[in-house]
């Protein structure tokens, strides 16, 4: 069987800290295996969610580690597609 995941099972890391009433702008921390973390910030859980979904992705984002929380930081990408174009 094939696994998209190539070899990187167990050892992809997702976390969501908002609340389900939450309808801001979120945060999404990206880390990597080389130990340094990158940050965007989105309109909303939505967007955010598609970015973590892509950010752990092998062959896409190539993170190790994603978290998304609520923030009232400016927003750097309105679309997660916005984000991968620069990514």
């Amino acid at each position: 069987m094939y696994s998209l995941l190539d070899g990187y099972e167990g050892q992809l890391e997702a976390e969501i800290h908002v609340s389900k009433e939450y309808q801001g702008a979120c945060k999404v921390i990206l880390g990597g295996s080389w130990g340094k973390a990158y940050f965007v910030v989105l309109p909303c859980l939505y967007e955010a969610k598609k970015v973590m979904g892509l950010a752990l992705n092998p062959h896409v984002g190539g993170f190790h580690g994603v978290t998304i929380v609520e923030t009232n930081d400016d927003i750097t990408h309105d679309r997660a597609e916005d984000w991968l174009s620069e990514h």
